[in-house]
């Protein structure tokens, strides 16, 4: 029996696009150069907690919310 393949983390670039270069938490804009290198993609429920790297488990966060949140 074949066993599922594993979720591939889709690229950084594919969640921020999405969330319009925005943190989901407080909403700092992204969009500039500058303001851009402080997103990352932070797993909404973190996988020490059984989060995926499903899409639908990852948004954009600012740096400042992304270590505030922690694990």
């Amino acid at each position: 029996m074949n066993s599922p393949a594993p979720v591939v983390r889709p690229k950084d670039e594919v969640v921020f696009e999405r969330d319009h270069f925005q943190c989901v938490y407080c909403g700092f804009d992204g969009r500039s150069f500058k303001g851009w290198a402080f997103l990352q993609v932070d797993h909404f429920r973190p996988t020490s907690r059984g989060g995926s790297d499903e899409l639908t488990n990852l948004v954009t966060s600012c740096m400042l919310c992304n270590h505030m949140k922690g694990a």
